[in-house]
């Protein structure tokens, strides 16, 4: 598989709230478009809710490859265990 990395530097210059779709993905991850469609890997957040065709905010992925979970998750997260008055 050969990393565009022409799009990824283009990608790069980009703010964390762009949506960005599977030839994206696929490039900034080094993996191929199918893979990425399929949805075959755990290292990729899941796609926004709903979209079709799939599409990621560009932010959680970049969270999700340093390392850490994608910012929405953290935040459902923490709604997910306060406690209802």
């Amino acid at each position: 598989m050969d990393r565009d990395y022409q799009l990824v530097e283009r990608l790069s210059k980009l703010g964390d709230d762009v949506m960005v779709g599977v030839n994206e993905v696929a490039a900034l991850c080094g993996l191929s478009p199918v893979t990425v469609q399929q949805r075959r890997t755990k290292m990729l957040p899941p796609p926004i809710d709903g979209s079709k065709p799939l599409k990621w905010r560009l932010g959680d992925l970049r969270d999700r490859m340093r390392g850490g979970e994608p910012a929405a998750r953290r935040i459902t997260g923490r709604n997910k265990n306060k406690a209802t008055a």
